[in-house]
């Protein structure tokens, strides 16, 4: 449906718009890679963590977040998918809320979170600007549900933006990921690490550098402008076409041996994973206590959220179950006899 924003479970079929503000860069075109659309980029990403009701891991998942920020992740994306426009560089951490369950069983995504955010923006409770990432984390015991799909049972998180327009903080949108606890399905779906923790940063690196790529997918209304990195052929985001294949990163300053998924590297043409060989600005951060991890069983497959195309993506091309700028991707190993459903 092209001129509308995307909708929850709409997706057109016709042909798409043309980027309306030409770039360089908008003709690094391949049918194997990722394109780039004119859209905004995340130029130095601010972090933060809003953890509703007793999530868990909130001191090791903020040291993650505080090394992703300047990691030699940043530093991949700054070298492939920087443009004329906005170069990409490190951010930071900026800081955690903590969010008292409402006693909802069931959040959703337009009615729950996106006021949410809004209050805590216009309360000055967490930095709001055009670099904004916001990180929320969900209690066990609460599920998600964003365009109709619930979390555990559909899709593993998902990122979007929401509007603060009318907020005066500077940014007409701000961007955002949500995490819901990994039990039920999510336990043998979501990652293949016996380790909870793993599987959550794995999960997270996934959605922030897409975040950082495409902020706006969820209001992206064809090939153009807000869309920013995108494969129309392959109908995905940076993330989505290495879905499913973790590897770690080692911290050489404080030991940390942290979880990420591997991500799209144009010039490579392969999924790719950056070590500390790419630099790494150094950090104060205390020792990550890997005691503290709830053990799972052996995971056979991985199923992660994935954005979805913009209107004019061929319904051949889709794989998955369509929500509110999202699909849900299977993806199977060759090393695993198990498939996600």
């Amino acid at each position: 449906m092209l001129g509308a924003p995307l909708l929850a479970l709409v997706l057109a079929l016709c042909c798409p718009v043309a980027a309306q503000h030409p770039d360089k860069d908008v003709d690094r075109r391949d049918a194997q890679t990722l394109t780039y659309y004119g859209g905004p980029l995340l130029k130095n990403v601010e972090i933060s963590t809003i953890f509703y009701g007793n999530a868990p891991f909130q001191s090791e998942l903020t040291m993650f977040y505080t090394w992703f920020a300047t990691s030699p992740v940043v530093d991949f994306l700054a070298a492939e998918y920087s443009t004329s426009k906005t170069t990409i560089g490190r951010g930071k951490y900026v800081g955690s809320v903590n969010q008292t369950s409402v006693g909802k069983q069931m959040l959703d995504d337009l009615q729950d979170l996106q006021p949410m955010i809004r209050r805590l923006v216009q309360a000055g409770s967490i930095t709001a600007n055009v670099n904004s990432f916001y990180a929320i984390h969900i209690a066990q015991g609460t599920r998600v549900m964003h365009g109709g799909q619930i979390s555990c049972q559909d899709f593993c998180s998902y990122h979007s933006s929401v509007d603060v327009s009318d907020l005066n903080v500077g940014a007409s949108r701000v961007t955002y990921g949500v995490f819901p606890y990994l039990d039920g399905l999510c336990t043998t779906g979501c990652g293949n690490s016996p380790l909870m923790l793993n599987n959550m940063c794995g999960l997270a690196s996934h959605e922030l550098t897409e975040a950082i790529t495409n902020p706006l997918v969820n209001v992206a209304t064809g090939y153009g402008p807000p869309l920013s990195w995108w494969s129309k052929t392959r109908n995905g985001e940076i993330g989505d076409l290495c879905n499913g294949i973790d590897g770690s990163v080692t911290d050489s300053v404080t030991g940390n041996v942290w979880t990420v998924q591997q991500h799209w590297s144009n010039s490579r043409n392969q999924c790719f994973l950056p070590t500390e060989s790419t630099g790494l600005l150094k950090q104060n951060s205390p020792k990550l206590n890997t005691s503290t991890a709830t053990a799972l069983s052996n995971l056979g497959s991985k199923q992660v959220s994935v954005s979805a195309a913009p209107p004019a993506a061929p319904a051949a091309q889709r794989k998955g179950t369509s929500t509110d700028g999202k699909l849900v991707a299977t993806v199977t190993k060759t090393s695993k006899k198990k498939t996600s459903t």
